[in-house]
């Protein structure tokens, strides 16, 4: 008997999952707004993520990750919009395994309480050891970043190592590598050496003030919990993981403006640990914040700027065109459309939608 009731269980998710993938097919080629950029559809405005995150939330990572994947490869197989980016395809898993995950450890829904869906809870629980312990830790360790490599630039023979904090301190070794790095444009065009000196210069401090302004917020973030201001708490690090994850971008993107150049260029671990510290400290806020419409509109927003920026960067590697054409028309469309329809249609299903008991 338990077994066939397990195998009954299997079918019903097939099925289920199944439905959400198709759901999703219709939403994205049917019912959205298209957005052309540059001659080619590369913006598209729908809630076809919706029926993903349901997969994820209700069955689990891998669940979601292959609804993710069919609904786009029914995209590109039944009506396609331009050559398969398998990268999109990818990044499309990834926010239905984000969403098991979230599901799984935030929201803890299981095969067990799936059908009884989520019930908003008491907010002011006191605050854990554990909480205090893991903010010092993700605190320290962002504080860290500030002194280890984000970039090795090789010129000729000299290799040049920069931090975050030579390059607010304008230490010897920053200069060395500035200057080095303008010498190669020459003298023969004076104006165009001058332009390339100033975008460096405002591009190497860009970079800097955006990853140093992400530990202050993260710090702010903490006071903000502590008071138990949940909302004022999630925002505050919500910014902070933009603000690392811009610089990081940029950090990205150098190559591409320094590819005439004749010199190497590799990203340090730093600048990539920086927004995952926050997205960790973004979760350990949620954890311990239980409301559960904060929890759901985080998601959401940490999602929708994930998928933005790897579609941005997908795009780019694509159609051969720098990486901040497309990424700051997807991530406004992401933070002010996209976070709140899919915020409030999720705490709709999985909250308020007691019909969806009968399906799940």
């Amino acid at each position: 008997m338990k077994q066939k009731k397990d195998i009954r269980g299997h079918v019903k998710t097939v099925a289920v999952c199944a439905i959400l993938a198709v759901m999703g097919f219709v939403l994205d080629r049917f019912v959205g707004i298209s957005i052309p950029l540059f001659g080619m559809t590369s913006l598209m405005i729908n809630v076809s993520y919706v029926p993903i995150f349901m997969a994820g939330i209700l069955y689990g990572p891998v669940w979601g990750a292959l609804v993710g994947g069919v609904q786009d490869i029914l995209c590109m197989i039944l009506v396609p919009l331009g050559a398969p980016i398998w990268g999109i395809t990818l990044t499309t898993m990834l926010a239905g395994a984000m969403a098991g995950v979230f599901g799984r450890f935030v929201l803890k829904i299981n095969a067990k309480n799936r059908g009884e869906l989520l019930v908003p809870v008491a907010e002011n629980i006191p605050k854990t050891k554990t909480f205090y312990i893991c903010s010092a830790i993700f605190v320290g360790i962002y504080a860290s970043t500030m002194f280890n490599s984000i970039m090795r630039i090789t010129v000729g023979d000299t290799v040049h190592d920069l931090s975050i904090w030579e390059i607010l301190m304008n230490s010897t070794e920053y200069k060395n590598a500035f200057i080095a790095i303008s010498s190669l444009y020459g003298t023969e065009n004076l104006p165009e050496t001058f332009y390339a000196w100033n975008m460096l210069s405002d591009m190497f401090g860009s970079v800097a003030i955006l990853f140093l302004l992400a530990l202050p917020i993260t710090v702010l973030a903490v006071f903000f919990s502590h008071k138990r201001k949940h909302v004022l708490a999630i925002i505050s690090e919500l910014c902070a993981f933009v603000s690392s994850g811009m610089a990081l971008i940029m950090v990205i993107d150098l190559p591409k403006k320094l590819k005439e150049l004749p010199l190497t260029f590799q990203s340090g671990a730093s600048i990539i640990l920086a927004p995952l510290v926050c997205c960790a400290m973004l979760i350990v806020l949620l954890i311990e914040t239980d409301a559960v419409k904060f929890k759901i509109s985080a998601f959401c927003g940490i999602t929708s700027l994930t998928t933005s920026i790897l579609n941005s960067l997908w795009l780019s590697m694509a159609y051969e065109k720098g990486i901040m054409v497309y990424l700051p028309i997807r991530l406004a469309t992401s933070l002010i459309i996209s976070t709140p329809i899919y915020a409030f249609l999720l705490y709709y299903l999985l909250v308020k939608a007691k019909w969806l008991k009968k399906m799940v």
